[in-house]
């Protein structure tokens, strides 16, 4: 019979202890056989968090399902129409399989939000987050619909999974992006193929590295304007222009920088979006560039 060290044990629970599976309320109690050989000794967890895999953390983590603490709140499976969590300040905000109707969740401040752990999707009805600061790093399968988002300062919102339907925002996104189709290994566990991304106004948001990818059709949302954007209606002909006037600029370093633009947009393209949506950095060498390739293409978008 296989036993389990002390040095298995204190690596699973510094594992769990570390961002961003801190916020998991966790209570190992571990098995002389828990470990049927060498090749799965960390067990299902261990292999979960080497894939990066924030669902099966979740399955695998042993302990009390909620937890509710002066930095910490952890909700599963609850049904909740106008609970009141405004002016909360989280280390950490967890959901899973759960649904909120008309709450209010104005003026938090929330280190790590997960606004839909788990497998199960958390959906989020006529709520309000106006006034709040957080980051998502991992948010989730998380479903809003109705919600507002105004004056938000919103440090990172690294969507894979999430779904926006008719929410306005205002305030500042500074980074992240939001996938219009979900990755092909997810199918199987969360049951559909594609993100609803539509009727969202984020006319008086300012972003500041955030954009849209993998087939979020902007022809349905209200995006922002200014000297800050680019935006390309059909990045394909966009690029199709810009590609022989760049090749003139010579060997310099403006040159190979657009080139980088380019071949990313062209990335972007091939992944399923269909119009391009990018922030121009305040800084830096890629500043400039994208200043001039807006001169160029902003004409094909007109």
């Amino acid at each position: 019979m296989r036993r389990t060290g002390p040095l298995t044990s204190v690596m699973l629970l510094a594992v769990a202890r570390s961002p961003p599976y801190a916020q998991l309320p966790v209570s190992f109690n571990v098995r002389p056989n828990f470990m049927p050989s060498k090749n799965e000794k960390l067990g299902g967890l261990g292999r979960a968090v080497q894939r990066g895999d924030s669902a099966a953390i979740v399955a695998h983590v042993v302990g009390r399902a909620e937890r509710d603490s002066d930095n910490h709140l952890s909700l599963k499976s609850r049904r909740l129409t106008g609970e009141d969590f405004s002016g909360r300040r989280l280390d950490s905000f967890s959901s899973i399989a759960s649904t909120f109707r008309r709450c209010d969740f104005r003026g938090m401040r929330i280190a790590d939000a997960s606004w839909g752990a788990g497998r199960r999707k958390s959906t989020y009805e006529a709520c309000s987050f106006d006034g709040s600061h957080f980051s998502s790093i991992s948010p989730g399968n998380a479903r809003f619909v109705g919600c507002t988002f105004h004056n938000v300062n919103v440090a990172e919102f690294c969507a894979h999974d999430v779904e926006l339907i008719d929410c306005a925002f205002s305030g500042m996104l500074k980074k992240g992006f939001l996938n219009g189709s979900r990755d092909r290994t997810k199918i199987r566990l969360f049951g559909r193929r594609r993100n609803v991304i539509r009727g969202n106004d984020f006319a008086s948001c300012e972003f500041r590295d955030f954009t849209f990818r993998t087939g979020v059709d902007l022809s349905q949302q209200v995006l922002p304007i200014g000297d800050k954007y680019v935006f390309l209606s059909d990045p394909t002909l966009a690029i199709r222009v810009a590609r022989p006037i760049v090749a003139e600029w010579g060997n310099s370093e403006m040159q190979r920088l657009a080139s980088v633009v380019l071949e990313m947009w062209e990335h972007d393209i091939r992944d399923g979006q269909k119009q391009l949506f990018s922030c121009i950095p305040d800084s830096g060498e890629f500043s400039d560039v994208y200043k001039e390739l807006r001169h160029i293409v902003e004409r094909t978008s007109a």
